[in-house]
């Protein structure tokens, strides 16, 4: 599973297995905001300061926002077969891959 998020793409993969790949990825990261936002409300609620209250408020209403633009922006993007071929081409070319090993 992880590898399965994690992972560059291999060469030779298909648009459809790109666009599934990105889709999977996308729904793991709107748990993890969904998780993030219910976390930080309940906590808010368990707060007896206001000011304390006020800024997880204030927190999960900017997390909730920051990821519902994401996963609007990209649920987009996976209608845009232009877009997708180019990003698969630029995240299976061998030669982008190595130049990211050796920066890092």
């Amino acid at each position: 599973m992880i590898n399965k998020l994690f992972a560059s793409p291999k060469p030779g993969i298909t648009d459809d297995e790109y666009r599934a790949k990105i889709k999977y990825q996308v729904n793991f990261l709107t748990i993890v905001i969904i998780l993030t936002v219910a976390i930080t409300m309940l906590l808010a609620s368990l707060q007896k300061s206001p000011a304390s209250r006020s800024f997880l408020r204030g927190f999960s209403s900017g997390i909730l926002g920051g990821g519902i633009g994401t996963i609007i922006t990209s649920r987009i993007l996976f209608h845009n077969r232009k877009y997708l071929h180019k990003s698969k081409i630029k995240a299976t070319d061998e030669r982008l891959q190595e130049i990211m090993l050796i920066s890092q």
